[in-house]
């Protein structure tokens, strides 16, 4: 009877030997799915820090390459700003000869100037004199940066008859009309 209850007892043990390894396998197959899931998940992180790298790499190629583009606008911007400088220079002279010949003439010779020669050593003044403003505010533009830079508002009606009386011959020569409409 004893032996009986050993074997029953055995039987027993045995099934949950049998039960626990069937659970260890499960979670063997458990284990080495998950294992197999990490070394996927590494090697896709793995993957990732290479792009990482490669895009770190081309940042800073790319900020190099901003830094050297810089420079050159910076060596480019003072190039210009000395080119503006010798070239309103270099403007403004034949500029001022004008103004001051034709400044003599009409000083001088205003008796023997018929009125049409008076009007056309005036006008000739008068241009001179919006080129050399125009030299001015050039020059003062290309002092200035973008933040400093400030708009007016503008009499466009006074612009119109200024270029109107610089082209006046043009214009009659031409034929030509110009009108202007309120907006």
């Amino acid at each position: 009877e004893e032996k009986g209850k050993r074997a029953a007892e055995l039987v027993i043990a045995n099934e949950e030997l049998v039960f626990q390894n069937e659970e260890k396998g499960k979670r063997a197959a458990e284990l080495i799915i998950a294992n197999e899931e990490l070394v996927f998940q590494n090697e896709e992180k793995g993957k990732r820090a290479a792009e990482l790298i490669i895009a770190n790499e081309e940042l800073l190629f790319q900020n190099e390459e901003k830094g050297k583009r810089a420079a050159e606008l910076d060596v480019a911007n003072k190039e210009l700003l000395a080119f503006t400088y010798i070239s309103s220079h270099d403007l403004q002279e034949p500029l001022r000869k004008i103004q001051t010949f034709a400044g003599f003439i009409l000083k001088k010779e205003e008796p023997n100037l018929s009125p049409i020669g008076k009007e056309y050593f005036q006008r000739m003044q008068s241009a001179a004199a919006r080129m050399q403003r125009l030299i001015d505010d050039l020059l003062e533009y290309s002092r200035i940066n973008a933040t400093e830079r400030k708009f007016v508002q503008t009499d466009i009606r006074r612009i119109i008859e200024e270029v109107k009386a610089d082209l006046e011959d043009t214009i009659e020569e031409k034929g030509a009309v110009i009108e202007l409409r309120s907006m």
